[in-house]
């Protein structure tokens, strides 16, 4: 009953942003992020209030809703949730004060289009016998009845933010905030870059240059690989006519649609969309000033919080030298995020001979650290796809890809998820352009032939 009396408490309009910050002392805490969204309190703008605000701002008219809070409703906030007042909060150099129009005895106001609230679960807590309380809570996404994390391991693999939050109990009255961290998910990693959740530039993360010359695992990486690869067993190979890719799809369209899985993923209604969770949305972001990469978007805010910068995986030789004799690069092609490690492929159009045997990877990386799990042996990637056998979550721990080959051949390789180990590979008549796996087949489309293996687990 008093982690239900908490989690309602924290669910509060004007106690939730208090749970997105880092402070040990609640005067330091980031005050934007609690009245961001109005903290109960906030009333449309007056004539004189708007214009206080587009003038400081420089702008001519509203871009999207203006959030207006007046320093009585500011303070009345404060007193109630913390015991400061607003003038404690100026007195301690808050830079928060310094956003009222004109002043301290005016309005908060500021424009967004969007929200931070989101809901919170209190999971465990303790007392003292001073009153002091610390709530552990934790973010509770599909909170109207679908998903729930049923273990903590669950809430790590898709990075939900958790809290460790400080009460101040009092007889016949709400408990005061004291202290708050924030102790997982992505918002801990953001705030420890340098970042918020209400706003700012994205962390920009670079990842170094990879090898090119044979596979790599991290030195880190303790797992062992324990996918055990399918039997791909061939139900037909059928002559195409040269079919375009687009005609491949368009044919095997009603097949591929009767599993519900392969439905799903076909939700995607963006080009360079990569994936989406309830909470990020991942994007192939090709902008030509920063390089191709990925970058990853809060849902609330469709603002982009985290980039991932791939420009060092393009060529395998120096950069400039390889724009300048035409070497075509290594593109990104194809993405997943799949239990907190983000997967792609890089290949280039080039035949074999020109780019020195040197094309083609697949790669696993943590985006959240910048950090380079594993990379393929060349050669093993060059479809425009890779596929996820099995349960869409990858739990399988297999992905399948293909390559062409010098003899005007391929191969099907299947890479284990752990290690990027090759597991098992199947020769076909042609190289591999697309890969589809729909209701325990495999769907390959080649320039001159389409191939349908069944896929036989164990």
């Amino acid at each position: 009953e008093e982690l239900a009396a908490y989690t309602e408490f924290l669910n509060r309009a004007d106690v939730y942003g208090f749970l997105l910050s880092n402070y040990e002392d609640v005067l330091d805490a980031d005050y934007f992020e609690v009245f961001y969204d109005g903290a109960g309190v906030s009333e449309p703008p007056s004539a004189r209030v708007q214009t206080l605000f587009l003038d400081a701002w420089g702008l001519n008219q509203p871009e999207t809703d203006i959030i207006c809070v007046s320093a009585q409703s500011a303070d009345a906030v404060l007193r109630a949730r913390t015991g400061c007042s607003l003038r404690d909060l100026a007195a301690h150099g808050n830079p928060f004060t310094e956003r009222f129009l004109p002043d301290l005895d005016g309005w908060f106001a500021h424009m967004h289009g969007d929200t931070n609230r989101f809901t919170a679960e209190a999971v465990s807590g303790t007392r003292d016998d001073g009153g002091t309380v610390v709530v552990e809570s934790r973010e509770k996404l599909w909170a109207d009845g679908g998903m729930e994390m049923e273990t903590p391991d669950e809430a790590d693999e898709l990075d939900i933010n958790t809290f460790s939050t400080t009460f101040q109990e009092r007889e016949g009255q709400t408990p005061l905030i004291v202290s708050n961290a924030v102790t997982g998910g992505l918002l801990a990693w953001i705030l420890e870059n340098g970042n918020s959740m209400a706003g700012g530039a994205p962390v920009e993360i670079t990842m170094e240059r990879p090898p090119f010359d044979g596979h790599y695992l991290c030195p880190d990486l303790t797992e062992t690989e324990t996918a055990v690869p399918m039997a791909l067993v061939l139900r037909s190979e059928t002559e195409n006519g040269g079919s375009s890719a687009r005609e491949w799809m368009e044919a095997n369209w009603d097949e591929w649609m009767k599993d519900a899985r392969f439905a799903a993923e076909q939700g995607q209604d963006h080009p360079m969309l990569l994936d989406q969770d309830q909470r990020y949305t991942y994007l192939i972001d090709d902008d030509s000033f920063r390089g191709q990469g990925v970058s990853i978007c809060d849902n609330a805010t469709g603002e982009p919080v985290l980039f991932v910068d791939l420009f060092s995986y393009l060529f395998p030789d120096n950069a400039a030298a390889a724009v300048s004799d035409g070497t075509d690069a290594q593109s990104l092609r194809w993405a997943r995020l799949l239990g907190g490690r983000l997967y792609f492929s890089n290949s280039s159009s080039l035949d074999e001979a020109r780019m020195g045997g040197r094309n083609a990877y697949l790669t696993a990386i943590d985006p959240w650290k910048g950090l380079l799990l594993w990379r393929t042996d060349p050669l093993v990637c060059g479809t425009a796809n890779f596929a996820v056998p099995g349960p869409a979550d990858g739990s399988a721990g297999v992905l399948l890809c293909g390559c062409g080959n010098a003899e005007g051949g391929g191969f099907l390789y299947q890479v284990g998820t752990k290690s990027g180990e090759i597991l098992d590979r199947t020769p076909i008549g042609a190289p591999p352009e697309w890969i589809v796996c729909a209701n325990g087949a495999a769907y390959v489309h080649c320039a001159d032939r389409d191939y349908v293996f069944d896929v036989r687990y164990g």
